[in-house]
């Protein structure tokens, strides 16, 4: 069985896209130690979502910058 994870981001004026984070294969008939995500996986999942985090707060910080006045 295949699980996809997408991430989007709402709120404000605009919404995202849902950007592919991970493709998981889980097992179909699981076990009792097989239920849930590996660790390898959770940790692979939430790096991606960090990292797509950053990178919306940072454009969004250097939107944000980029309107602001100069001052000398």
């Amino acid at each position: 069985m295949q699980i996809k994870v997408s991430f989007a981001i709402s709120g404000g004026t605009a919404e995202s896209e849902a950007l592919p984070l991970l493709t998981l294969e889980v097992d179909a008939q699981p076990s009792i130690e097989t239920l849930g995500l590996r660790l390898a996986d959770a940790k692979a999942l939430l790096a991606r979502m960090q990292a797509q985090i950053v990178t919306r707060q940072v454009d969004l910080l250097s939107s944000s910058r980029s309107s602001e006045p100069f001052e000398a």
